[in-house]
């Protein structure tokens, strides 16, 4: 597993600085640079999708050396989705299966490509396979710790992308499939009165922010 991962970090931090910023990475910069209480007002109320990634970037800029100290931020998260992946597969499928997952994730183009841009994907990716692990480990073995645990990973996802708000509604789906005597209703209700406390800020945002950037979508 761990070779598995060296291999990830390896396709992740080669030529991470090869390239300039692009327009996207470039707004990354341009937001978490604004100045004092302006940068919260901006996240409230003209961008608050990845608004959980600004907010770490601002004093990661601190160390800026260049594009590639910058992209690093996506980088760990990146790094870190592999022995996460494992873990969840073995869970679920075994040891064999886990090992496959890592395998194709860590060399896969799209998470390689996303590892190495200065935006939230990243981190998206690894609460969705964080949450996705700690609701595996609820429905097992059902506590509260664990509806805790779950709830705030899945929780911290949705400010890093707001596509991260479907990644609990996936899970409530898989439910169905689950007999009726399995389901863990008492900590799921705690977990979803959490869920919900941490999406409501987001829905508000989605609601009153202006949707310019999707402008170039056609109808």
């Amino acid at each position: 597993i761990w070779g598995l991962v060296a291999l990830g970090a390896a396709l992740r931090l080669i030529a991470l600085g090869a390239k300039s910023f692009w327009l996207d990475e470039i707004a990354s910069v341009v937001i978490a640079r604004i100045p004092g209480n302006s940068f919260w007002h901006w996240l409230w109320t003209e961008e608050g999708n990845m608004a959980l990634y600004y907010v770490m970037l601002r004093p990661w800029l601190g160390i800026h050396l260049g594009e590639s100290t910058v992209r690093l931020l996506s980088v760990l998260p990146g790094i870190a989705s592999l022995p996460i992946m494992y873990l969840l597969g073995r869970r679920l499928f075994g040891r064999n299966v886990g090992l496959l997952a890592t395998l194709f994730l860590a060399l896969s183009t799209c998470s390689v490509v996303y590892s190495q841009e200065a935006r939230g994907y990243s981190w998206l990716l690894l609460g969705t396979i964080v949450s996705t692990y700690f609701f595996a480990r609820l429905i097992e073995r059902p506590t509260y710790a664990m509806a805790l645990g779950y709830a705030l990973a899945v929780g911290l996802t949705f400010y890093f992308h707001y596509f991260g708000l479907l990644v609990p509604l996936a899970h409530a789906v898989s439910l169905v499939a689950l007999p009726k005597e399995r389901r863990p209703w008492r900590q799921l209700l705690v977990a979803g009165a959490i869920v919900a406390a941490f999406a409501a800020p987001v829905l508000w945002m989605v609601r009153i922010q202006p949707a310019r950037h999707l402008d170039w979508v056609q109808r």
